[in-house]
């Protein structure tokens, strides 16, 4: 393990507090870069440099903290694990017979700024949840991975894993709309003296690429060097996309017989060994296919059966869709259709009232009856209200 445990709760990262911290929070939480600072890398390198001071204070309580601008080794472990598991159920529950429009397929969309950058970090971090969200509305996008990454001219720009189709054009289209809250599509067309819109969209296809997820690894975890860090957030996914999970086996399951002979037969490579547990590298899944049919069939197994978790959720309410209730449409208000309820439920008390009165002239009846024997009609007579 590459680290020490303290059982101390003032080594902890939330309780390392500090004139710096605040200072920093302050510069992270406003939208537009002062006029004092020439572009973002300025600002960027100026909140850095109270971050660096906060974190060599906080080393002196015994809580250290990571490089401004970079991914932590849970972070990475967290988003290898989301791209991994993301990619294994796409692609094994790819059906050739069917149109990639139509089914799961991975897209690899990249997101850019048509101009200088003028906001902070955290303000496109937002737009780009906008446009992702209009992405699971028209495109029914379940499974997503975001990366945000800076530029050579200090602009941010986002690496975005889908599992849909989408059609470049319209991305490009959502996209600039998004941008243009901020005036940055209107700025490009004033200073090209154009009417069309920036390409500010890129989508790549990830099918002839042979080691997908070592691709898709390389710029959704790697490093930054010689660029000026992200503030904030760097990375995200979606919560349905962090539950995924790998394949598991246990030792009473006949295919952990076989995960054991991969380790005897050294394919694959120890990379941390304790007393109760060991870690193993390679490329289980190809080692798999190629040696133990049916334990590759489990693993196919487990990623159609988490698909089917997110699919057939959505296509039960696309056949039981959410119907309105028909007297609702009669009334153009809230107050017409409230007035309405209130008189038909004076209705029933009244009939109530009315039904009561019926119950209880039937019971004296009755009891007159059984005492007297009988009455004379002309004396005693029974209405009914």
């Amino acid at each position: 393990m590459d680290f020490k445990r303290n059982p101390n709760k003032d080594a902890l990262k939330q309780n390392s507090n500090s004139v710096y911290k605040d200072a920093l929070k302050k510069m992270t939480n406003i939208e537009e870069i002062p006029v004092k600072f020439d572009d973002v890398s300025e600002y960027v390198k100026s909140c850095k440099h109270f971050y660096d001071l906060h974190k060599d204070k906080s080393a002196k309580q015994n809580i250290q903290l990571k490089e401004f601008g970079t991914m932590s080794k849970a972070q990475i472990k967290n988003a290898r694990k989301c791209i991994e598991n993301m990619v294994a159920t796409v692609l094994m529950n790819y059906d050739k017979n069917i149109s990639y429009k139509e089914q799961s397929y991975l897209s690899f969309l990249t997101l850019t700024l048509p101009v200088k950058q003028r906001h902070t970090d955290k303000v496109f971090r937002k737009l780009l949840i906008r446009l992702i969200e209009n992405l699971t509305k028209t495109y029914e996008v379940k499974h997503y991975v975001w990366r945000a990454e800076p530029q050579e001219n200090g602009n941010i720009h986002f690496h975005v894993l889908l599992d849909r189709f989408v059609d470049k054009d319209k991305v490009n289209t959502l996209w600039c709309k998004q941008l243009n809250k901020l005036g940055y599509v209107d700025f490009y067309k004033q200073r090209k003296n154009t009417d069309k819109e920036p390409p500010a969209a890129n989508i790549l296809s990830l099918k002839k690429v042979k080691n997908t997820v070592n691709y898709l690894l390389k710029y959704m975890t790697k490093p930054e060097k010689d660029k000026r860090p992200i503030m904030g957030q760097i990375w995200g996914a979606a919560n349905i996309t962090k539950k995924l999970e790998y394949p598991k086996f246990y030792e009473t399951e006949e295919s952990f017989n076989d995960i054991n002979q991969i380790i005897r037969k050294k394919h694959v490579k120890c990379v941390l060994s304790d007393d109760y547990f060991s870690v193993y590298s390679g490329n289980i899944f190809e080692i798999v296919k190629k040696l133990y049919k049916k334990t590759w069939s489990c693993i196919k197994r487990h990623y159609k059966f988490i698909h089917s978790l997110t699919v057939d959720k959505i296509e039960y309410f696309k056949e039981n869709p959410i119907v309105r209730h028909e007297k609702a449409k009669e009334y153009e208000n809230a107050t017409q259709f409230t007035k309405r309820i209130s008189e038909e439920q004076q209705k029933v008390r009244k009939l109530n009232f009315i039904e009561a009165n019926k119950q209880a002239l039937k019971k004296f009846k009755e009891n007159y009856l059984k005492k007297y024997g009988g009455f004379d009609q002309n004396q005693l007579q029974f209405t009914t209200l």
